[in-house]
């Protein structure tokens, strides 16, 4: 078989998977978007609250250093989840630099313009998104299973933004399962999708949050 990939992102990470899938769809075997997000707004209400979201952040870490910002953005997170969740902590966070986060944010503030189409998007596609999760995030995961044809949605239960770490175990059986029905794909049944190393699937994970 062609060699082919498996593309799983995670939050920001998920809008760059979601261009490269619809560019490239006879790369991959499969897509998993977690926690992520599509270009269109999908109300006014959204576009609002997105652009004062990202705004905002942009300027709190112009202003005081993203190390600094961390603690605070990550308790406003956890805020947005009800408290429900634990994984948005300062110490299972890396530091980074304040001109990289900045950047990150306005990549965000300009995905809007992002031209995707998904309908050619034709591999199998696994969207998941935490139970908790705020609805700046998930209200865009109805959207993207109505336009990816051939997707499916699932709620990861007691999860928030950072689903694999809140539930780690619905996370990865979830995603076991997404990588069984790839392999018995018509054509691919005693095949597992093959990374350009010739090894059992390669896995990309851009993470961003």
């Amino acid at each position: 078989m062609a060699l082919k990939r498996l593309v799983w992102s995670l939050s920001m990470g998920g809008t760059i998977a979601q261009v490269y899938a619809s560019r490239y769809p006879n790369r991959l075997s499969g897509l998993v978007l977690a926690d992520t997000f599509t270009p269109a707004f999908v109300n006014r209400r959204d576009r609002i609250e997105w652009t004062m979201l990202v705004n905002t952040l942009i300027l709190f870490l112009r202003l005081v250093g993203y190390n600094r910002a961390k603690g605070l953005m990550l308790w406003s997170g956890r805020k947005l989840e009800g408290d429900n969740t634990t994984s948005l902590r300062v110490e299972v966070f890396p530091d980074m630099d304040t001109a990289a986060a900045v950047n990150a944010l306005q990549a965000v503030t300009s995905f809007h313009k992002v031209d995707i189409d998904f309908a050619s998007i034709t591999v199998p596609t696994l969207i998941l998104y935490g139970e908790h999760e705020s609805p700046v995030i998930s209200r865009h995961a109805p959207p993207l299973a109505a336009e990816i044809p051939n997707a499916t949605v699932q709620e990861v239960p007691n999860a928030g933004h950072a689903s694999p770490w809140d539930n780690p175990g619905f996370f990865n059986g979830a995603l076991e399962d997404f990588l069984a029905q790839i392999a018995r794909s018509p054509g691919e049944e005693n095949e597992p999708p093959v990374g350009p190393s010739g090894s059992a699937s390669q896995v990309e994970w851009n993470r961003s949050s």
